[in-house]
């Protein structure tokens, strides 16, 4: 989710303190606060690009994270809400922490909840990064609280459209899945949230011989094909997923995509993160150069931008 939406989830279950919605709202500032501090993580960039996404969604938005991060968050507001209990600040903090790592969770990108004991990036992949509805339910509990009147029943909406959202995934994945089965008798469909639109989802199938990445509009019912992918020999598939490449990749996302290319005396890789279709192109990339024996000359990773290069070496 981005940063606003999660400061205002924040604010919005402050709200429900019974404080009003003001600075002096000890409980509201800490739920606030808590909510956009996983994303300090973002420091990582100072390192790099690879560091930072190694680092995002890790430790800050883990269950032992978010508590060290509650009791940072108490004992910096403590000074300035004397006559709020530190625990109160700290369980406040914890709760809108916990409101960042659960949005997080939502979207296809994913968290690792569980690190240090894993570092399995969960997600449930029902919520766009930015959800007008989620807003609008949260602008009504920050109004609400405003008036001193607390709101808990917003929460049991929240949940009823967590279950349409899994309905209609749920049908773009069947919609998928019957367009394809005129071509394809062997289908593994995983299914996401567009990054624009309530209605539309996008797709990865995998049939064989190929990964298919495209769109669904549940309003028109049509399937919309973006890429075909075919798959290369697994020998060399092989070979290159075990490069330094291409475990980065495999840490990086569940979803991707390899294929290569013979040029003069060079062998050229290409990886493609499947999750995030751009203006015609996948959002992250990655190209590995080879020589005629399969040594590897240069290993590049491409987020965000193929003009991004991050170098990587064994």
């Amino acid at each position: 989710m981005d940063p606003l939406t999660h400061a205002i989830v924040g604010m919005a279950l402050g709200a429900q303190s019974g404080g009003g919605v003001s600075l002096a709202n000890g409980a509201l500032m800490a739920a606030a606060l808590g909510a956009v501090a996983p994303d300090l993580d973002v420091v990582a960039q100072f390192w790099g690009d690879l560091a930072y996404l190694k680092q995002h969604r890790g430790f800050s938005h883990s269950l032992p994270g978010l508590t060290g991060i509650a009791l940072v968050v108490g004992g910096l507001l403590s000074p300035f809400y004397h006559d709020v209990f530190f625990l109160n600040l700290v369980g406040w903090a914890f709760v809108g922490g916990f409101s960042h790592t659960i949005l997080d969770l939502f979207n296809s990108y994913g968290v690792q909840i569980f690190w240090p004991f894993s570092r399995k990036m969960y997600t449930a992949s029902l919520l766009m990064i930015f959800d007008p509805i989620l807003m609008t339910l949260c602008f009504t509990a920050i109004i609400l609280g405003a008036r001193g009147v607390k709101s808990p029943w917003l929460g049991g909406i929240f949940v009823i459209y967590l279950g349409v959202r899994w309905v209609m995934r749920m049908w773009a994945t069947h919609l998928v899945k019957k367009r394809l089965s005129r071509h394809y008798h062997e289908i593994k469909v995983v299914t996401m949230p567009s990054l624009n639109s309530l209605f539309k989802w996008d797709f990865i199938a995998r049939v064989p011989g190929r990964n298919i990445v495209g769109s669904v509009d549940l309003l028109r019912k049509r399937l919309k094909i973006l890429r075909r992918l075919h798959y290369i020999k697994e020998d060399m598939k092989k070979i290159l997923v075990n490069s330094c490449l291409g475990r980065h990749f495999q840490q990086f996302t569940p979803f991707f995509h390899v294929f290569y290319e013979k040029h003069e005396d060079k062998v050229i890789g290409r990886f493609m993160d499947l999750r995030y279709y751009v203006k015609d192109r996948f959002l992250h990339n990655g190209m590995i150069v080879m020589n005629e024996d399969l040594d590897v000359e240069e290993a590049v990773f491409q987020p965000y931008s193929l003009s991004r290069r991050v170098y990587l070496s064994d």
